[in-house]
């Protein structure tokens, strides 16, 4: 009898070793190194503003300096081209000042759009974050140079990070103009502000009596994205057994990089530890481990997390019948090389 619960015990153990296994190549497909860092050989940026706008690119006045022009209801917004000499591939700055001719309404949007030299195209938004602005009433000074002598809109500029996160305008009675486009979806970037009214109306106590002046400053890269390749320590697991992910990243630029890694471990395992300081958190029925790397320039690394096997997979009906089956045919033979039983 004793002979008969090990064959089944080795029968299920040879079984669930395939199932999980399939499972584990399922969720462990994934292995990425990105694509190499755009080359910029054209670049177009449209705003779209209320009630006109100036722009520079890291310094470089766009258009000459001459403001896209308060024309009501443009559609498409207003779009300038520039040289693509004027960007970078470490840190780039694009420098908007939103002038708010007539009290009221005042808000910015704008889409930069660079062709790069494979011929795909690079897009950077307003609506993208990692934006900043200063607010003045109309007529007062613009934002005071740095301790370097260097104006508002240089990509340098030592006093932003003073500078206030820009409100999303929602009140859809605060559009005048038109606000720009995405190239590809042409859908409407969300209107940025210093008030979610976007001035409101004339005379609207949301409004500064003498209007106001948007001064916004957006900071983008084209530096390589950091190269991630994840690995697992076994292509075969059965319950109880410990499974290693592991991560290897590495900076493909001669400048220091910091970035948030993170993944889902798979339903079927539980967390055990992790290499790297790694954070845990439980998100309804996922559970995500995270990490905050930095990688020196040109440098590399890697970061483990340990799972164990702790469930079987689920089977539908079908395979629930199949493998009951195969099991009961087994044991009837007396056990098989194919499934490891023991005679």
């Amino acid at each position: 009898m004793s002979g008969v619960f090990y064959k089944k015990k080795q029968y299920q153990d040879s079984f669930s070793l395939r199932i999980f296994l399939i499972f584990l190549i399922f969720i462990t497909a994934y292995s990425s190194s990105f694509a190499a860092s755009c080359t910029p050989v054209s670049a177009r940026i449209c705003v779209g503003s209320d009630d006109a706008a100036n722009v520079w690119i890291n310094g470089n006045p766009v258009n000459d300096g001459t403001d896209f022009a308060a024309v009501p209801d443009p559609d498409p917004a207003p779009c300038a081209d520039f040289p693509a000499a004027y960007l970078t591939s470490d840190r780039n700055v694009i420098a908007v000042r939103n002038d708010n001719i007539i009290t009221g309404y005042v808000w910015a949007s704008w889409v930069l759009d660079i062709a790069c030299f494979d011929g795909s195209h690079e897009y950077i938004t307003s609506a993208d974050g990692n934006v900043t602005y200063y607010d003045r009433p109309v007529g007062d000074p613009e934002p005071s140079d740095d301790g370097s002598v260097r104006p508002w809109y240089d990509p340098d500029y030592g006093l932003a990070g003073d500078w206030d996160v820009p409100v999303v305008v929602t009140n859809p009675d605060a559009f005048y103009l038109s606000r720009a486009r995405h190239p590809q979806t042409s859908a409407y970037l969300a209107a940025l502000s210093y008030s979610a009214m976007g001035g409101d109306f004339p005379g609207s106590p949301d409004n500064s009596p003498s209007g106001q002046m948007l001064y916004f400053r957006q900071e983008f890269s084209f530096l390589q994205p950091v190269a991630i390749q994840k690995t697992i320590n076994t292509t075969m697991a059965s319950q109880g057994d410990t499974i290693t992910f592991c991560f290897n990243y590495s900076n493909p630029e001669n400048t220091a990089r910091v970035f948030q890694l993170w993944d889902t471990i798979p339903s079927v395992s539980d967390y055990i530890g992790c290499t790297g300081g790694c954070s845990v958190q439980t998100y309804g029925t996922d559970v995500v481990v995270s990490w905050t790397i930095n990688v020196p320039a040109m440098g590399s690394g890697t970061v483990c997390v340990w799972v164990g096997a702790n469930r079987y997979p689920y089977l539908n009906s079908g395979e629930n019948m199949l493998a009951y089956l195969r099991e009961k045919a087994g044991l009837l033979r007396g056990g098989s090389a194919e499934c490891g039983c023991m005679k």
